[in-house]
C-alpha cells in the first residue's frame, strides 16, 4: 500500500516487494494499493503513475479511500 498524496511511499513499494520476495511464499498473490484518494487536492501520484508502477512488477492495482470507504468491504 502506498498513500497517493506522497510520491516517495510508492518509491518505498520497491523496498517491500524485494522483501516479499526474500521471505514470502512464492504462491502469494500481491497486489499494489492507492490509499487516501478522497484527498484529491493533495494527490501527487497519478492513477496512471500507480497502475503503470503495478504493470511493471506484474502486481494488480487498486486505488481506495479508508476515510470515505471507496473500494473497502
Amino acid at each position: 500500500m502506498f498513500d497517493v498524496t506522497d510520491p516517495t511511499s510508492l518509491k518505498d513499494v520497491s523496498y517491500w516487494l524485494e522483501e516479499i520476495e526474500r521471505h514470502g511464499n512464492t504462491h502469494c498473490a500481491t497486489v499494489l494499493i492507492g490509499n487516501k484518494t478522497d484527498l484529491h487536492s493533495k494527490r501527487q501520484v497519478s492513477e496512471d503513475e500507480g497502475l503503470e508502477f503495478a504493470n511493471k512488477n506484474k502486481l494488480d492495482y487498486i486505488e481506495c479511500s479508508a476515510l470515505n470507504a471507496t473500494n473497502i468491504d
